[in-house]
């Protein structure tokens, strides 16, 4: 959301009129210096202009973050979510002096209207009805949020059908062992979360991972342990899952691929933190494997081959 939008929300002004301000060129600084007249010159009402120079201190930016993630920037009351809105003080701030969550809600204009409106015979729009709707709309877009998350771990799931099986195929065809490649396909698992939707936390294959190796040309690399495959991985992934909002909990070692020359067969190395690629070669800092050496590592025509059998 843009700063200066954020800042007039703080303010207790409504979205309509912070984008008419925005659209001004102006911000809450440059409007605070403002005489009465000048905000009047730009078309600001009464009750702006005494939220602008008010004095109180501003509801604090995490507080409004939370409270337009947790009711979708949408009225409690009416629900709608295209009308325009405000952040409204359940008990006023002149009698409650407080900016905490709690005291505040998102509403239309219509039902902050109403909110500060008194009627003798019709049902008006108490601390009481606010803090109930509140809570329910709330618990609803959790609901709806929860769903919405679901709904692309489905996505998730079939797309690990398809890849599993290339990735099978794949393997076979370069004379990976099978008991290799069924403990493999295991290994794209990890824990994960989706920033924002804290409640998807659990192990599901790291389909964004495996596609790399499908889309890009990256070096394929895996570490054999003393019997059995433990772990695959691409050079550069856990930076790439890191800006798609994905982390794991992986140690910082990375695998390496490399061809023995002498056996005429792929063999594997595990190497430390500091690594770097360079016109298609793999240079290390640190080699864990004593039986290999530079001369072995996977280079551009190496990964040519792989990836014409990948491709096929």
């Amino acid at each position: 959301m843009n700063k200066t939008l954020k800042s007039l929300l703080a303010k207790g002004i409504n979205s309509k009129v912070a984008e008419k301000i925005i659209n001004s060129g102006y911000n809450l600084s440059t409007l605070s210096a403002c005489s009465k007249e000048e905000l009047e010159e730009l078309g600001i009402d009464e009750f702006t202009r005494k939220q602008i120079l008010d004095k109180r201190p501003p509801i604090p930016e995490d507080i409004i973050d939370n409270l337009l993630y947790k009711s979708m920037r949408t009225c409690c009351i009416c629900r709608k979510s295209k009308r325009q809105i405000i952040i409204h003080h359940i008990i006023e701030w002149k009698v409650s002096r407080s900016n905490q969550e709690e005291n505040l809600v998102v509403l239309c204009l219509k039902h902050h209207g109403e909110a500060h409106t008194y009627k003798e015979l019709a049902q008006n729009l108490t601390a009481d009805r606010i803090i109930a709707a509140k809570s329910k709309w709330e618990n609803e877009v959790a609901e709806m949020s929860k769903k919405s998350a679901f709904k692309e771990l489905e996505v998730i799931t079939r797309q690990d059908y398809i890849l599993r099986e290339k990735w099978f195929n794949f393997l076979s065809k370069i004379n990976m062992r099978i008991e290799n490649i069924e403990s493999s396909i295991e290994k794209f698992k990890f824990d994960f979360k989706i920033y924002g939707k804290s409640f998807l936390f659990l192990k599901v294959y790291d389909i964004e991972h495996i596609d790399d190796l499908i889309n890009k040309e990256n070096l394929i690399q895996n570490f054999k342990g003393a019997f059995f495959l433990d772990s695959l991985i691409v050079l550069g992934s856990k930076p790439f899952l890191s800006n798609e909002g994905f982390y794991s909990n992986e140690t910082n070692i990375q695998i390496g691929w490399i061809y023995n020359h002498g056996g005429k067969n792929w063999d594997s190395v595990m190497l430390k933190e500091n690594y770097d690629i360079s016109n298609g070669k793999l240079f290390v800092e640190n080699l864990l494997y004593e039986n290999t050496n530079y001369k072995n590592f996977l280079t551009d025509d190496h990964f040519e081959e792989i990836m014409k059998i990948w491709n096929e």
